[in-house]
């Protein structure tokens, strides 16, 4: 699953994806907005069982 929020000039991206050992991660992207491009500005990740 992808979720994203822009507002003007910056950003946030969820992912979450379970692999095949049964563990869900989740990952979180926030991002700005420079010259036309989009810039990664800072990432966090969590690993966790799927309760």
């Amino acid at each position: 699953m992808i979720n994203f929020e822009i507002s003007g000039p910056a950003a946030v991206a969820k992912v979450e994806f379970i692999n095949w050992s049964g563990f869900r991660f989740t990952d979180f992207s926030v991002l700005y907005k420079h010259n036309g491009e989009w810039k990664i500005s800072g990432q966090v990740f969590d690993a966790h069982t799927q309760n």
